[in-house]
């Protein structure tokens, strides 16, 4: 485990704390004032970005592992509802924030509630009322998820625990809806427990979980249960266990801690109990995997969008250079040409606005296909259960309520599945078609670079795709509003009056008769979500895609109408401007090297 830890570290050093990339983007938006605060305004959030360093971390587990006390003894105080309380299938986003909030999305598109925690009200109870069987029964209140900040230096990092409904609890879809959800996430921490071993639900749901997240680490709970000579041997067999059973090949990163006894030592401020608790190792481990993982990637990220910033700056100061040096004659009948050259791109805006509209047709046209399928595979589904029932039962034994129960079961864990095959669908569908466009978008701005170098006679500049767009930011929970209740129970204080063969045929056609629009509700329950994510999806990349366009164009013609506007001041004052952007322009070249070495 040292060995792991201190890899870690060598890779921090590398990633997340690089004060040179930090000073090279400080620097940088220093330099950039007016007229270029548009990109000066792109490098703070760059710089804000590699500040956050954004990690999602899904904590799974099966019901009462203490998954819920181990999140608790994270943050060093109580705030999520223990596991004694069973939990709806709600995730719970956990992230920094300066003061302790909550905030409660829904599912019927209701304005999200805030609430701002005081030392007269206790989170866990506020919490109580929205994510648990017993303040939120069914989800009755429609919550989609909750996003609770909370100061702690761990979350200040970046690293964002979500905490996701256990497995084995109240809600057999909530598994599901789990696996859904985790290829969205960076990593997972799987919790179990000494006492009992690893159940086969939660070796069948962890052989799932490895299919849906690529790192998975394991938390192994309630250590302080056995004496420290059987600790050893208990590892072991979990060990064991997760390879043999799991079929966990590589090396198993298991931390054996105490949650009870880490949250009391971080109540009581007990530095030395909480390293003795094993959670001090996981606290460190989580800082370290940020870096050794999610870092190096962002870091590339940032360093070339970037550059692309510096690039686009270099190039409007050589524009405005060149314009200063012109009579204003010149500059107006260039910067006409300009203008020119991008009303006639318009034509090819208007293209790719088509050719995404197209695309956008397409992926609703399958969708409904597929929806189409849904709904046959689930009536043939449903049908089969309903016959394979019917055969296996006596007349006499065969009931519409045991029917009826059986298929309220199995409704919401047959759609949430299907609604997780339909997701992957779709968005690989999507991210194609976004990578596409984004590359179509890259070509077109620069077009717009070029056309400008092109009119003062100044060298291009190409730039790199830098994947401008970046469709989400957060993972996604998407469920779907499971409806059971359209099987009534009318007519069936009749049955015991006719004989158990005709009594059977009657349950049967009138159970036929009212599974039809019970799956039709659900089958539209998953469409429309995904529906909602797709339409959502298009309305974010054109606007992105018109914001960047109009950046690129009005980028260059504020250049070029400050330098015209500049133009009428006194040859003194025009040499001086001209003189303060040579020396921008070279600080710039500098810049745009040292980004470049950084990046190798």
């Amino acid at each position: 485990m040292n060995e792991t830890i201190n890899n870690a570290s060598s890779a921090a050093s590398k990633t997340l704390n690089e004060p040179r990339l930090e000073e090279l983007l400080r620097k940088s938006t220093e330099l950039l004032g007016k007229p270029h605060s548009h990109y000066g305004g792109i490098l703070q959030e760059l710089q804000s970005r590699l500040l956050q360093q954004r990690f999602h971390l899904a904590v799974l587990g099966q019901f009462k592992r203490g998954k819920s006390t181990l999140i608790n003894a994270l943050l060093g105080e109580p705030v999520l509802p223990s596991a004694i309380i069973p939990v709806t299938a709600i995730p719970t986003f956990i992230s920094y924030g300066e003061t302790i909030s909550i905030r409660v999305s829904f599912l019927d598109g209701k304005d999200p509630i805030d609430l701002h925690i005081t030392s007269e009200n206790d989170p866990k109870e506020i919490l109580n009322g929205y994510v648990t069987e017993i303040g939120n029964p069914n989800n009755r209140l429609a919550v989609s998820q909750v996003e609770v900040g909370y100061p702690l230096q761990l979350l200040r990092s970046g690293i964002v625990i979500i905490d996701t409904p256990g497995i084995g609890s109240t809600h057999r879809h909530n598994t599901e809806t789990t696996l859904n959800f985790l290829a969205q996430c960076d990593a997972a921490l799987f919790v179990l427990s000494i006492d009992p071993p690893p159940t086969e639900v939660e070796i069948d749901f962890l052989r799932k979980v490895r299919l849906k997240v690529a790192r998975i680490f394991f938390a192994l709970n309630k250590v302080d249960y056995i004496s420290p000579g059987d600790r050893h041997e208990a590892e072991e067999f979990i060990l064991k266990v997760l390879r043999e059973q799991a079929g966990i090949e590589e090396p198993v990163r298991l931390f054996p801690l105490s949650a009870r006894l880490g949250l009391d030592a971080k109540k009581s401020g007990d530095e030395r109990k909480v390293k003795e608790s094993g959670l001090f190792d996981l606290e460190e481990f989580l800082k370290r995997f940020v870096a050794e993982d999610k870092a190096a990637t962002l870091r590339g990220a940032i360093i070339k969008k970037a550059a692309s910033a510096l690039n686009s700056v270099r190039l409007d100061t050589e524009l405005s250079v060149k314009a200063l040096k012109l009579p204003i004659g010149d500059i107006e009948a260039k910067l006409k040409m300009f203008e020119q050259k991008t009303a006639e791109m318009e034509s090819r805006k208007d293209a790719i606005r088509d050719m995404i509209a197209g695309d956008r047709r397409r992926v609703l046209e399958f969708l409904e296909s597929e929806s189409r399928l849904l709904r046959e595979g689930a009536r043939s589904h449903f049908k089969n259960m309903i016959e394979v029932e019917s055969k296996n039962s006596s007349s006499g034994a065969f009931s519409y309520h045991s029917l009826h129960e059986n298929i309220a079961e199995a409704v919401p864990v047959f759609f949430a599945h299907q609604l997780g095959n339909l997701q992957q669908l779709v968005n690989k569908r999507l991210s194609e078609i976004i990578e596409k466009h984004c590359r179509i978008l890259d070509e077109f701005l620069e077009d717009i670079r070029n056309a400008a170098a092109d009119i003062f006679e100044i060298p291009h500049i190409s730039s790199k795709s830098v994947g401008r767009i970046e469709m989400r930011r957060k993972p996604y929970w998407v469920t779907g509003k499971y409806s059971t209740s359209d099987i009534p129970f009318t007519g069936a204080f009749l049955d015991a009056l006719f004989p158990a063969s005709m009594r059977k045929r009657r349950i049967l056609r009138r159970l036929y008769g009212h599974l039809e629009p019970l799956l039709s509700e659900n089958a539209e329950h998953t469409r429309f979500s995904l529906l909602q994510a797709v339409e959502n999806t298009f309305v974010f990349f054109n606007s992105e895609m018109d914001k960047w366009i109009e950046e690129a164009v009005s980028a260059t013609h504020d250049a070029v109408t400050w330098a015209l506007e500049k133009r009428t001041h006194t040859v003194e004052e025009v040499s001086g401007e001209i003189a303060a952007l040579e020396t921008t322009h070279k600080e710039l070249i500098g810049l745009i090297a040292e980004f470049e070495s950084i990046e190798e």
